[in-house]
C-alpha cells in the first residue's frame, strides 16, 4: 500500500525528507517548552525529598508539596542522588570532580552529578546547574525528564509514522505514564531513553537529509547525545 495515497493533503519538506513542522506540531513543542520554562522557573519537580521533613525537623512531610505524595521506596533518588548533587552545589569550590563526602576518588564522574568537567557540561539534563540558581538546576534536571522525554519520542514517532501528528502526541503521552517511566522517572534510564531518541532522530538526518545545515546541526546532537548515553 502507498502510504503517501492514505493522506493526500499531507505534506512533506522534500529538502529534509524527514519532519514537517506544520502548525500543530509548531503549537504542541512551543507549549511544551512554555510549561518546561515555567516549571523551571517556578522551582517545581518530582523529587521526593520532603520526606527529610520528617526524619531531620520531625514535621510533616507534606511542607513543601504541590501535589502527589513523596515515596519512601524511592530511596535512591532522595537518600543518595538528591542529596549527592546537593553536596557538590555546596561545595567550595562549587561542582569538583572529587568530593570526599561522597567517597575517594571522582565519584560524582561516575554518577551521573554536575561537575566542572567536560562530560558533564556536554550532557543536557545537567545545563540548569551551570547557570540558574541551585533550586532552579534542579527544577531544569527534573522538567528535563518529563519534557525532554516527551518532546524527543514524540519527534521519533513522527519521522517513524510519517508525520501522523495525533499517533505521535499519543505514543509519547504513552510512554510517559508507562508503569516503566513512573518508576524510574528519579533514575537515570529516562536519559537514556531520551539520549536514543536524539541519536535516532539525529542519524535519520545525518543519513537522509539534503540540507547542509541541518546535516551538521544533528552531527553536532549525536555527538552530545551518543556522549550522554555512555556516560549515563
Amino acid at each position: 500500500m502507498n502510504l503517501r495515497k492514505v493522506n493526500p493533503n499531507r505534506e512533506y519538506d522534500n529538502k529534509s525528507g524527514l519532519l514537517v513542522f506544520d502548525k500543530k506540531t509548531i503549537f504542541f513543542l512551543g507549549f511544551c517548552f512554555f510549561a518546561f520554562v515555567l516549571l523551571v522557573f517556578l522551582k517545581i519537580h518530582g523529587s521526593s525529598i520532603p520526606i527529610w521533613n520528617q526524619l531531620v525537623v520531625d514535621s510533616p512531610s507534606s511542607n513543601g508539596l504541590i501535589a502527589g505524595l513523596p515515596r519512601g521506596t524511592r530511596s535512591d533518588e532522595w537518600v543518595v542522588s538528591t542529596p549527592f548533587t546537593l553536596s557538590q552545589l555546596k561545595h567550595s569550590p562549587v561542582l569538583p570532580l572529587e568530593n570526599e563526602s561522597l567517597g575517594e576518588g571522582k565519584v560524582p564522574l561516575l554518577m551521573n552529578l554536575p561537575t566542572n568537567h567536560l562530560t558533564s557540561v556536554l550532557r543536557p539534563q545537567l545545563w540548569g546547574y551551570y547557570f540558574l540558581s541551585p533550586e532552579r538546576g534542579f527544577a531544569f534536571y527534573w522538567n528535563f525528564k518529563i519534557y525532554g522525554l516527551i518532546v524527543s519520542f514524540f519527534l521519533l514517532l513522527m519521522i517513524l509514522t510519517r508525520n501522523n501528528f495525533w499517533l505521535s502526541v499519543l505514543g509519547s503521552g504513552w510512554l510517559l505514564f508507562s508503569s516503566y517511566i513512573q518508576w524510574w522517572l528519579s533514575c537515570a534510564a529516562t536519559e537514556l531513553i531520551i539520549s536514543f531518541c536524539c541519536i535516532f532522530i539525529a542519524g535519520a538526518y545525518i543519513l537522509f537529509s539534503k540540507n547542509r545545515n541541518a546535516i551538521i546541526l544533528n552531527s553536532v546532537i549525536m555527538i552530545i547525545f551518543l556522549l550522554n548515553f555512555i556516560l549515563v
